[in-house]
């Protein structure tokens, strides 16, 4: 036990009850924990180890080479050298304390692996930029900060729009604009792929159409059916997504 913390619950009822505990970082070293729970009625106590938990120091962050801003919910995978076939393949980090490999960056763009001996590099991934990896660490993997480039003309965000948002039912039609940009604020490339859906009426006589992009953005139209009510459209492309809401009313 890396360190000794009590947390107690009292309760008055005499049914079985369900209680969850949070580990927060901040009140916690690196290290494996046990989680022991004691039951105390009168002089009475019983106690049970239920848990060890592990909690692994950040090996590095993942962060944009032009802005030097942390990357959160980047993918992250740990490969090792194995020794019988000299290939580099993934790392079994279940068999580990329970690792996960891959793994997503945190809201610091941070990740962590505990590795036993051998040669590890870490690949890094994320919507709108190229594939990163680190140099080959033979000590454990440590301050392994990774730079993400941005890729010109890459979907990063997605704007949906209706126009107009409110249509009667009987064949009433809206048009749907969906706009598409990099990291750079300019349109993402010419025969970037959009799905578009909705769960009332139909877009271009579907409930789920793809489109192609010209000029950064697709258009399509959507036609109320005979049911009143929101429409939820959704226009989903490459890791980015935008969802409207649009009004069908009845007929005056």
């Amino acid at each position: 036990v890396a360190n000794n913390a009590v947390a107690t619950i009292a309760s008055t009822s005499s049914q079985p009850l369900i209680y969850t505990a949070v580990f927060t970082d901040y009140e916690w070293s690196w290290g494996t924990y046990e989680v022991i729970v004691t039951a105390i009625k009168g002089n009475v106590s019983i106690s049970q180890r239920v848990a060890e938990v592990t909690l692994i120091a950040p090996s590095g962050y993942v962060y944009d080479a032009t802005t030097n801003n942390r990357i959160p919910g980047a993918t992250v995978t740990s490969y090792y050298s194995d020794t019988l076939s000299g290939e580099w393949i993934v790392w079994e980090a279940a068999l580990y304390n329970n690792q996960l490999n891959p793994q997503y960056t945190d809201a610091l763009g941070r990740y962590g692996f505990m590795t036993p001996a051998g040669a590890y590099y870490v690949t890094a991934s994320a919507p709108g930029y190229a594939t990163n990896q680190t140099p080959v660490y033979y000590n454990g993997i440590a301050d392994a900060h990774i730079a993400l480039t941005p890729l010109a003309g890459h979907p990063t965000t997605l704007t949906l729009t209706a126009e107009p948002i409110t249509i009667t039912v009987g064949g009433e039609t809206s048009l749907l604009t969906a706009a598409i940009v990099d990291m750079y604020g300019d349109p993402v490339d010419d025969g970037t792929v959009v799905t578009l859906t909705t769960d009332l009426g139909t877009i271009d006589g579907s409930t789920n159409v793809t489109r192609t992009t010209s000029g950064g953005g697709v258009t399509a139209t959507l036609t109320s059916d005979t049911t009143a009510g929101v429409a939820t459209v959704t226009a989903e492309t490459e890791g980015c997504s935008d969802t409207c809401l649009l009004y069908t009313s009845p007929s005056p």
